[in-house]
């Protein structure tokens, strides 16, 4: 499925909840002194990629996230990643952005 397939008032509902409650969370961490150290997409993913369009779950999250001043560091992994693989260039680029 594509994002306009994804984009129905249900889906965007169920997403706008379930960011609320990731909110709520970060809040309360927030809230504790921890620090967020950012929120990992996955490129090309209809619900869950940040980088180039954001897809539907990303946008009512970083909505959300905005609405609260919080703000978020992002980075996606590659919808061609897995585990096993060669991935030291995605691994190099998080461990930059984990200590950013």
């Amino acid at each position: 499925m594509d994002k306009l397939e994804y984009d129905t008032a249900e889906f965007r509902t169920l997403c706008k909840n379930i960011s609320q409650d990731a909110i709520n969370i970060m809040k309360e961490y927030l809230d504790n002194e921890y620090e967020i150290v950012g929120l990992l997409g996955i490129n090309e993913s209809p619900s869950c990629s940040i980088r180039g369009v954001k897809e539907i779950f990303m946008e009512e999250l970083i909505t959300l996230a905005t609405k609260e001043q919080i703000i978020l560091n992002t980075i996606d992994v590659s919808g061609e990643y897995f585990d096993g693989g060669d991935n030291e260039e995605f691994i190099k680029k998080l461990r930059k952005f984990i200590k950013n």
